[in-house]
């Protein structure tokens, strides 16, 4: 399996939204870890199913730089993960 792009498509102040689609292969669900760049908040992670294609994350701290990691799981696997950072 094999995962498209990853964007965030909507930032507010205390949260984000992430979309993404995939390019091939069976899902079984996704998985997201949010960190901020300073390390001063709690770790967010999140577990979503294989038919999701967006999730807001929320309970985030205003005008912070995140740290996200994001990979798919399929048949017991993690995919390759992919990193980025964005800010609310």
């Amino acid at each position: 399996p094999k995962l498209g792009p990853i964007v965030v498509s909507e930032t507010r102040p205390h949260s984000l939204t992430l979309s993404w689609s995939t390019l091939s292969g069976h899902f079984d669900g996704f998985a997201a870890r949010v960190t901020d760049r300073e390390q001063l908040y709690d770790v967010v992670e999140l577990r979503l199913s294989g038919a999701e294609r967006n999730v807001t994350i929320s309970g985030l701290m205003d005008s912070t730089v995140y740290d996200i990691l994001f990979y798919g799981l399929s048949r017991g696997r993690q995919t390759p993960s992919v990193s980025f950072n964005t800010s609310t």
